[in-house]
């Protein structure tokens, strides 16, 4: 399919094509139903279109043609379902293979609850051995969800701590280290 364009700004990507009606454009491999209906595709951009998609070496061997019939066949997650893969086995001889959203499971509600609510422990509120210390790595603040490398030694929870700061000049800062620890 060619996606007609005579602007300038396009680099590699604006094709020739001398057999379409119109010669410039975007060159694009489309997944399309019977209707006429897109479903998928994948801009032409030289040695760049299969940036984003990871092949193996065996696919990598069956050439560029096949290369899109096999990007263009993938799925992700939002569109796997058992009820799909068991169809297509059934009805037209495909296999098909992803990893299933837990909402794609009919009686997954029942397994798996939709909140995981943990119980409030009492250590947080026992006032002995809670000290800050600070990790490498960035988190999220369980009280503010803000981002914070201090963490509850005792709790192993991350927290926000300001110290040495005048309230009135930080007004958006809070102490979740001792907000967190005081009922």
């Amino acid at each position: 399919m060619m996606i007609p364009y005579k602007g300038r700004k396009a680099g590699n990507r604006k094709q020739y094509m001398k057999d379409k009606p119109s010669k410039w454009g975007f060159k694009n491999y489309v997944r399309a139903g019977v209707s006429g209906m897109i479903y998928d595709f994948i801009l032409y951009a030289g040695e760049d279109t299969f940036r984003s998609h990871k092949f193996t070496e065996q696919e990598s061997s069956l050439g560029f043609g096949a290369q899109i019939v096999i990007a263009l066949t993938q799925t992700d997650n939002f569109f796997s379902s058992p009820e799909l893969f068991y169809l297509l086995k059934e009805n037209y001889g495909v296999f098909g293979l992803g990893t299933i959203r837990s909402n794609r499971i009919r009686g997954a509600e029942k397994l798996l609850p939709d909140e995981k609510i943990s119980p409030t422990s009492p250590i947080r509120f026992d006032n002995t051995g809670h000290f800050p210390s600070t990790k490498e790595d960035m988190g999220r603040c369980k009280f503010c969800q803000k981002i914070t490398t201090v963490y509850c030694i005792k709790c192993n929870v991350r927290l926000c701590f300001v110290t040495g700061k005048n309230p009135f000049k930080y007004k958006l800062l809070t102490n979740c280290f001792l907000h967190f620890h005081n009922k």
